[in-house]
């Protein structure tokens, strides 16, 4: 991991430098100031150094001084969203020593604790507060901590899974609750897809890096280098360097190694009491195995029988079937020939459905022709008898007319006879 400075009121942590690192003149956005400084390394050797600086709203500056870098376990870049004093700041870490600048208040430890937590560790280990949900910045209902961690050449931890950049995302929630993400990413700095969501595997990736969060070496909180200048005790100091050489974790899984191996002896000589009963229990069940293997091939020399025997059946069947097949062959000819007129028959068959077809259409052709002759007859019947109701009525009109005549003329002959004789008075 990259090593990270604080100053101004603010303790020192040295994360881990790396040597034998490549050289770098680094390359970054808009909105960061670079300073570069030629000299010299401690080897003689010409190196390029620049200084990185990044600020925030509250007033923290980070200046990351860029030569040579390491393949894995960088700290590269750092995200906060509402986390403590910050609602969000980002910040891109150099390779090597990182110094955080800022006024006492300005959120400095806060960047530190946010490594710890996203990291796994918990609340206590930072010594600014015993529950994580101190950490979300009030009156906000959750804090993200995203860490990226360098993960290339040979060394990098599952390379083909999580890229050259591993992600760690860190989800709090405001009643103490979180959740871990581990992303795949890239150089460039996008993240990918979801990995894993187990701490196990978190653990996993620092044990390969040998990021230790705990060591006071790696993160320095400011309480604990307080109580290590101030102390006069040799004791907290012979403490102190146990646990930054390890040698107390080694210690530790010593006496637990101990304690577990004594374990052991006392159970092998509690199992070497019953290794004779043990063994003639071991004995009496191979004998027991060799009869059931001895069974098994009985077994097996049953079953190849039981084969012979089905094949011997078989034979004699085929024996027995060979007279009839010569019949078999003349009936399949003779279902042969039979097909033949059958298909001869059903063809004939198709043929007489057509013309029957055709006769039906030309049936119902004549039918509709005589439906529509009935039609034209029954209308001009219908007209004649009209018609000649009407003649009729016309003659006894004509007759009546007749009559009337006849009458009018008997009328006029008596008008003329009354005449003649009122003249010939």
């Amino acid at each position: 991991m990259s090593s990270m400075k604080r100053s101004r009121g603010a303790d020192a942590v040295h994360e881990g430098d790396i040597p034998g690192a490549k050289r770098n003149k680094g390359a970054v956005s808009d909105d960061v100031e670079i300073e570069e400084d030629d000299g010299d390394d401690e080897n003689g050797e010409d190196f390029e150094m620049s200084q990185l600086h990044t600020q925030d709203e509250a007033g923290t500056t980070v200046v990351a001084e860029i030569g040579r870098e390491a393949d894995v376990g960088i700290l590269e870049k750092i995200t906060l969203v509402n986390f403590m004093c910050h609602k969000r700041f980002d910040v891109q870490f150099g390779p090597n020593v990182n110094f955080v600048l800022g006024r006492n208040g300005s959120g400095k430890s806060a960047i530190m604790n946010a490594v710890v937590v996203a990291l796994g560790g918990k609340a206590t280990a930072t010594q600014r507060g015993t529950s994580l949900k101190q950490f979300v910045q009030s009156g906000a209902s959750h804090s993200e901590v995203i860490v990226h961690l360098r993960n290339r050449g040979h060394d990098a931890y599952r390379h083909e899974v999580f890229g050259d950049t591993i992600v760690v995302e860190r989800h709090i929630r405001s009643d103490g609750t979180g959740t871990y993400k581990l992303k795949s990413g890239s150089s460039s700095g996008s993240r990918g897809t979801v990995v894993s969501t187990k701490k196990e595997e978190l653990q996993h990736i620092l044990d390969h890096l040998n990021i230790q969060i705990d060591n006071p070496v790696s993160l320095l909180s400011q309480e604990t280098s307080r109580n290590f200048l101030h102390s006069s005790d040799p004791k907290n100091k012979y403490k102190l360097f146990m646990k930054a050489t390890q040698l107390e974790k080694i210690s530790q899984d010593y006496e637990a190694t101990r304690d577990n191996l004594e374990e052991m002896k006392r159970g092998i000589e509690k199992k070497k009491k019953f290794l004779p009963e043990v063994q003639q229990e071991a004995k009496r069940l191979e004998e027991k195995l060799q009869e059931f293997q001895a069974l098994e091939s009985l077994e097996m020399k049953l079953l190849d029988l039981k084969k012979e025997l089905q094949w011997s059946m078989v034979t004699q069947l085929e024996q027995s079937v060979e007279p009839y097949r010569a019949d078999i062959e003349k009936e399949r000819q003779r279902l042969a020939k039979n097909q033949s007129k059958a298909d001869q028959a059903k063809t004939f068959c198709a043929s007489f459905d057509v013309e029957c077809q055709e006769l039906n259409q030309k049936m119902e052709g004549a039918c509709q022709k005589a439906a529509a002759v009935n039609e034209r007859k029954e209308s001009l019947s219908s007209e004649l008898r009209a018609k000649q109701k009407k003649f009729r009525d016309a003659e006894h009109e004509l007759r009546a007319l007749e009559r009337q005549l006849v009458d009018k003329n008997k009328e006029v002959k008596a008008l003329e006879t009354k005449r003649d004789e009122s003249t010939a008075l």
